[in-house]
């Protein structure tokens, strides 16, 4: 496992190469079909990326130069057993530039950024920073702390956004949504409360997409294991995270299975899950931000990254769930008529 990670430090240099190796098919001879349906649906189809979730997706800590002085500062604040984590999470702000989903900053490569390769004209792609517990940047509506029964409310932020007057072209074409939410409820909530509340909070989310977005593909995503997180100093605490985690990831795949979310032509929800393999804290570590011992880095995004895109083309029963899979296998290229699943 351990020489697994080590040869993924050159990750970032193959995926930017990935973009430029992917072939360009807008101007190809093939033309779409004048009818799409939510089964349907290709990357050139997809108008506008959409993010609702918490700091998984707002890019909290995920710095992409942790040696720079201020950050070295910061890090050093985060090693001391007492520090406060609002410090380095306000000097430090939410980079969604370097997120997985929808990161459009410089040498990062997101899936927006990979969707754009075959859909050029794409919406959503997130440029810049933005400060703590902001309330999104361009169509990345996640909150930093969410919880699950904070989504509704990023829902109607969406819709309203939308439907503004330089929006509401979009609001015909098709959309593609990533959800990913239940990391708080994770560290903040009593497994009693997550066990009676999360799934009808979810449910409710979806819900109101589906009502009031129509030519929505919405992708829900599991929890990565978050037992090794800074914050998690005990077994007990560890095991009790561990089986949290579980419940949370459970519950998704329940609201994703056994809902009726898929008997429209222009709605569709789809499972994608995240590893939440048991490792090591030494490999634990390679992946966190030194900016505050919790939150995903930029290497990490970029995993998240390679999951997500190669996983969008997978059927159920062949998506990737483990991390050594997911390093080990090469980058999708998906054809132009290949269908998001």
């Amino acid at each position: 496992m351990t020489s697994v990670l080590q040869g993924f430090r050159i990750s970032r240099i193959l995926s930017e190469a990935t973009l430029s190796t992917i072939p360009l098919y807008a101007d190809a001879g093939e033309h779409a079909p004048a009818r799409k349906t939510a089964s349907t649906l290709s990357a050139r189809d997809v108008k506008l990326l959409v993010c609702l979730g918490d700091s998984l997706l707002t890019g909290l800590c995920v710095t992409a130069h942790p040696g720079s002085v201020k950050n070295k500062v910061l890090a050093a604040l985060a090693s001391r057993p007492t520090h406060s984590l609002i410090v380095p999470w306000m000097i430090s702000g939410e980079h969604r530039n370097n997120t997985c989903i929808s990161g459009g900053g410089d040498g990062v490569v997101s899936v927006g950024r990979l969707l754009k390769v075959f859909s050029p004209a794409i919406v959503g792609l997130t440029q810049h920073k933005t400060y703590l517990f902001s309330r999104g940047s361009g169509f990345n509506f996640a909150r930093s702390g969410s919880t699950v029964d904070g989504l509704v409310e990023q829902v109607h932020r969406f819709v309203s956004k939308l439907r503004r007057p330089e929006f509401c072209i979009l609001e015909n074409h098709w959309k593609l949504i990533y959800i990913w939410i239940g990391a708080n409820d994770v560290f903040s909530r009593p497994i009693d409360e997550i066990s009676r509340t999360f799934e009808a909070n979810l449910v409710k989310a979806l819900q109101t997409l589906r009502t009031l977005v129509p030519r929505a593909f919405t992708c829900v995503l599991t929890m990565p294991n978050l037992s090794r997180a800074h914050v998690v100093n005990t077994e007990k605490r560890r095991d009790l995270i561990a089986r949290k985690t579980k419940l949370v990831n459970d519950l998704i795949r329940k609201v994703v299975a056994e809902y009726a979310w898929n008997d429209s032509e222009e709605f569709r929800v789809a499972l994608q899950p995240i590893p939440d393999d048991e490792i090591t804290e030494d490999q634990y570590g390679q992946f966190i931000s030194e900016l505050d011992g919790i939150h995903p880095n930029y290497l990490a995004q970029q995993l998240f990254a390679k999951c997500i895109w190669n996983n969008l083309w997978l059927p159920p029963e062949r998506k990737l769930t483990r991390l050594a899979d997911i390093i080990q296998a090469p980058w999708a290229k998906p054809e132009p008529s290949q269908y998001i699943m």
